[in-house]
């Protein structure tokens, strides 16, 4: 794209987003096809439409596949954003771009373990809400601990 857009935002995002929709939309597929056919077939016999039967049988049961990719693409997108950095985009790679410039030096380690430890901070905050998000979404999921 760098041709077309040139090294701009635009270009960032066009593969970031290309590479978000390839996780989201193969794991919300898997989760769908994941739902069990005898499932389906007792809410059809119920009387369920196809809307009906896609909002309150399929998503519900998918629900925990289509979280986990969005957790993985949201992982996944911090990370590369850090990449960004190298095209003058900013962002937590500013700090471990510039420290790898400056790599000889103590200034350029800290700025390395600073870029890397905020990017990771930020991908492991982002996992855990959404782990939470996932448990406030499907009560159903947990299970009491039996004696």
């Amino acid at each position: 794209f760098v041709p077309i857009t040139g090294l701009t935002m635009v270009t960032a995002e066009i593969g970031l987003v290309g590479y978000t929709l390839l996780i989201l939309i193969r794991n919300i597929v898997s989760g769908i096809d994941g739902v069990p056919p005898e499932i389906v077939e007792a809410a059809r016999g119920m009387g369920y439409t196809d809307r009906r039967l896609f909002w309150e049988v399929e998503v519900p049961l998918a629900l925990p596949a289509i979280v986990a990719g969005i957790r993985i693409a949201t992982v996944t997108t911090i990370g590369l954003v850090t990449i960004t950095a190298l095209i003058g985009l900013g962002g937590l790679g500013f700090f471990i771009d510039r420290g790898l410039q400056l790599f000889d030096s103590a200034v350029g380690t800290t700025q390395i373990i600073v870029g890397t430890t905020l990017s990771v901070v930020l991908a492991v905050a982002a996992d855990v809400a959404l782990v939470f998000t996932q448990r406030a979404l499907t009560p159903w999921s947990r299970r009491k601990a039996t004696v």
